[in-house]
């Protein structure tokens, strides 16, 4: 009942932030690495790599990498992504040397968990509040990223498979990005999940 009518209250906003489009790392021989500045680390996100001198064993700066999320600062990375799950993690041998770093494609981030239908878009960066446009397709949408652009005032937004883009694609992280959206309704025969454990 809940689902097939329009109510009111199933539309609300929920918040996301812009994410630095790259960071500084160290890797550790246990295959996790951690960055110094806040990038998009959920996993499945797309990186690259590289450095001022040598890479830690086991990456490779003509690679793209997959992340598996270990917290909010660390995660592992693998080169197989399948069903937005990372595969198994590189084995990773030694810290290398110079300065590590590691970029994220910003261009696509995770939606919110219950979010069912994004209707509008808005960005506050420093106070001030940019309306990008919703683009119709994806081929106008691949279009559009031809060329990676960057910039803090977005024109341009796009969903798909539970994720959402920003055209061009920010430049600095902590910006807030509203959604006016639609949430999902969670089926309420199904019981609650109550038992500890891993999942």
């Amino acid at each position: 009942l809940l689902s097939l009518r329009d109510w009111p209250f199933l539309h609300r906003d929920r918040t996301l932030t812009t994410y630095a489009p790259s960071s500084t790392f160290t890797a550790a021989a246990t295959d996790i690495c951690t960055a110094a500045s806040t990038i998009l680390l959920s996993t499945g996100t797309e990186v690259t790599v590289s450095t001022t001198t040598t890479l830690p064993a086991g990456l490779s700066a003509s690679t793209k990498y997959y992340v598996i999320y270990q917290t909010t600062t660390t995660f592992k990375l693998a080169t197989t992504l399948a069903n937005a799950i990372a595969g198994t993690a590189v084995d990773i041998t030694d810290t290398g040397s110079g300065t590590h770093t590691v970029s994220v494609d910003t261009r696509m981030q995770p939606l919110p968990y219950d979010v069912d239908l994004v209707e509008s878009v808005y960005v506050t960066v420093s106070g001030t509040r940019h309306n990008p446009k919703p683009v119709p397709n994806e081929s106008l949408w691949q279009e559009l990223n031809y060329s990676d652009s960057k910039s803090d005032i977005p024109t341009h937004w796009f969903v798909k498979d539970g994720r959402i883009g920003l055209h061009p694609r920010p430049s600095t992280a902590d910006n807030i990005i509203t959604l006016n959206c639609k949430i999902r309704v969670p089926n309420l025969n199904i019981a609650d999940y109550t038992t500890p454990g891993n999942i």
